[in-house]
């Protein structure tokens, strides 16, 4: 019963450990043609593609590297405790400002005002943005800076 037992024990470890690897692709996942990636000099990357629908809309997205795993335990909830509060208060949106000023432009908090934290990454999201004044563009672009940058 003992030999089994540790039979059984590094059989068990064995395979956990075979399934537990982290997938490596042999190549790198090719990037659509369609997409213009740049690097600003601060060091951010951007991606930009044209799409044709829907039509006169944008997204942006803000991905921070920074998520729960970068947590110790006594912080747990604290990458998106911080996520939530981007959202209540930045330099030039202070307050609830930045959901009044969306919510008045056509733009629904939770729909295309959201975001999201998981282990890796807190993850910003403005959708549906309509083409239809370079200055709401700005206002967008201004947001999205203020969140990586100017939080309150």
């Amino acid at each position: 019963m003992k030999l089994f037992f540790s039979v059984f024990t590094i059989l068990f470890f064995s395979l956990t450990n075979l399934i537990a690897q982290e997938y490596q692709p042999k190549e790198p996942v090719p990037i659509d043609r369609a997409v213009k990636i740049g690097r600003l000099e601060n060091g951010m990357t951007y991606y930009i593609r044209k799409n044709s629908k829907p039509v006169n809309q944008m997204d942006i997205y803000l991905v921070s590297h920074v998520g729960a795993l970068l947590e110790e335990d006594h912080q747990n909830g604290f990458a998106h405790f911080i996520e939530h509060m981007a959202f209540r208060g930045t330099k030039h949106f202070p307050d609830d400002e930045m959901i009044k000023f969306c919510e008045k432009n056509g733009l629904k908090f939770g729909v295309n005002l959201n975001g999201f934290t998981n282990k890796e990454n807190t993850i910003y999201i403005l959708s549906g943005i309509p083409l239809t004044r370079e200055s709401l563009t700005d206002s967008m672009l201004l947001i999205i800076n203020d969140w990586s940058r100017n939080p309150l």
